[in-house]
């Protein structure tokens, strides 16, 4: 008789988990996904950039962003640090090439962001310039 209760008490557990498993999975699988949820929105990347000087006070500024959301064209790409309020707009295939007269450039680090127009910000990156 201990034995038969045993297995009827068995049974009745295998069968309640069995039970929310199958709950699990259904809900899972049917679950109504809203047709208004936006797509997430993945930040932009500055893949690399670069500055190099030139005669008479003059830097170029040029490097590379993407986004895996789709194109980077006319972001824009600003710059603080030891060179700041200069920023360039990046062009159809996702580099930016710009040359700036900076008379008070100095030696130190340069920092580059841009945002997409979602809102989403790139990572900080930066270039040690060394005058």
């Amino acid at each position: 008789m201990l034995r038969a209760q045993r297995d009827r008490k068995y049974r009745s557990r295998s069968r309640t988990f069995t039970l929310a498993i199958v709950a699990a999975v259904f809900c899972a699988i049917f679950s109504p996904a809203s047709a208004d949820d936006p797509p997430p929105n993945n930040p932009p990347e500055i893949e690399w950039f670069a500055i190099s000087n030139s005669a008479y006070d003059t830097y170029e500024f040029y490097g590379y962003v993407s986004d895996p959301d789709g194109s980077t064209e006319g972001y824009i790409v600003t710059f603080s640090g030891a060179i700041s309020g200069v920023s360039v707009t990046v062009g159809p295939d996702g580099s930016f090439d710009e040359v700036f007269y900076l008379p008070n450039a100095q030696s130190g680090l340069v920092f580059a962001d841009t945002i997409d127009p979602e809102g989403a910000m790139a990572e900080t990156v930066e270039y040690d310039l060394f005058l």
